[in-house]
């Protein structure tokens, strides 16, 4: 009767052990940070087909051409970085984004709870197809329907005008106008931010 007994409590306290183990594991999964897909909706202002038709969007033209189109929306920027611009500067490195051995792309970070924005464009490709004129024109495709909360035209804008944009490099004829004086510099990478803020008063 005891060696029983002692049978029956070794078998529950494997499967004590099993189910403590099983527990931490999933813990584990559920600490692990996000994945930054093209485009990564963090708010739940995007309905689940607006975010399916403009993944499968920004996934066809990252493939066509080659240069990573990303859009992220948070919260608040703060929570990550000091501004706009930083955010999506670092965690477009802390994710490796981009396509490529250069890792050519562009990213548009949106920052719902004060309406800023940010665009960083990285690695020689979408330097070529987006200089800093070009930049500032192709935002203007997309902030018209940010001010009237037209969030989901505005992001279609942003996709479609990445992809006229480098089209027209692939093709050897680039947008460019008269100057070239916006903009920065980043290790040698040309990376420009308007942060704007887009509440109408």
């Amino acid at each position: 009767m005891k060696r029983r007994l002692t049978c029956i409590l070794l078998a529950a306290l494997l499967l004590l052990g099993l189910c403590c183990t099983a527990f931490a594991e999933t813990e584990s999964v559920g600490a692990a940070e996000p994945q930054i897909w093209n485009i990564t909706d963090t708010v739940g202002l995007l309905t689940e087909d607006e975010d399916l038709t403009l993944e499968e969007r920004a996934e066809e033209i990252s493939a066509q051409y080659g240069v990573g189109i990303y859009l992220l929306i948070l919260e608040d920027y703060a929570e990550y970085y000091d501004d706009p611009y930083e955010t999506a500067y670092e965690l477009y490195h802390e994710y490796t984004l981009g396509e490529g051995e250069d890792r050519d792309g562009v990213i548009l970070l949106m920052s719902m709870s004060n309406r800023k924005y940010a665009t960083f464009f990285y690695g020689p490709k979408a330097e070529y197809a987006f200089d800093a004129y070009g930049q500032e024109q192709m935002e203007q495709e997309f902030l018209d329907d940010f001010r009237d909360d037209d969030w989901y035209d505005g992001f279609s804008d942003y996709l479609e005008v990445c992809a006229a944009y480098l089209e027209k490099a692939e093709a050897g004829d680039p947008v460019r106008g008269d100057y070239s004086s916006v903009g920065g510099s980043d290790g040698g990478s040309i990376a420009t931010t308007v942060l704007v803020c887009l509440g109408i008063s």
